[in-house]
């Protein structure tokens, strides 16, 4: 019986932690037409759920890789489970970089091939887990467009991978995107 009680204990807190790092990809026709928009002239984010990576390291003492990703084609489709809201499903992108955030810090870590299926079918863009530039520092995607939603009081990333850890190939285009204001 104790077991039992432990392990439901262990269940509602772990529960609790991700009911508390809901994605924020359900808007309106209109917030969606203005983030494709701005995703189409700022391709690159960083794609991380800090307060997924909080609890994770919290309860079980792993850590959540994020993804500096180029999208390159997306969509605007119904949201999964708000029939009246709408999503931008990313269905092409590459992923230039990946790792942890430490102290809001790119660390360079191997995804797993679980992690990377995730960006090989269309999956839905978030608000609050995506990052963009702006004014030259890491801004959470809902801070660009006019989308209003409270605060994300999670760790958040402080600066974006260096230009010399994605393939060369991008690298110039990368610079370019990083040093606009």
């Amino acid at each position: 019986m104790k077991n039992f009680v432990l392990t439901f204990i262990l269940a509602c807190f772990t529960f609790i932690g991700f009911v508390s790092a809901d994605p924020w990809e359900a808007m309106t026709e209109s917030e969606a037409k203005e983030l494709m928009a701005f995703l189409k002239k700022n391709p690159y984010v960083f794609d991380y759920c800090d307060c997924c990576d909080e609890v994770a390291r919290e309860y079980d003492n792993r850590k959540v890789l994020g993804h500096l990703i180029k999208i390159e084609k997306m969509e605007i489709v119904p949201c999964a489970w708000d029939e009246s809201r709408f999503s931008v499903n990313i269905v092409q992108s590459t992923i230039l970089a990946s790792g942890n955030i430490e102290g809001g810090k790119f660390v360079v870590a191997q995804p797993d091939e679980e992690d990377m299926a995730n960006y090989r079918k269309p999956w839905p863009i978030t608000l609050n887990y995506s990052w963009t530039i702006k004014s030259g520092k890491a801004s959470r995607l809902y801070k660009n467009i006019n989308y209003k939603e409270d605060e994300v009081k999670c760790g958040g990333i402080s600066e974006f991978p260096k230009p010399d850890k994605v393939p060369a190939k991008l690298k110039k285009a990368y610079q370019k995107f990083l040093k606009r204001k």
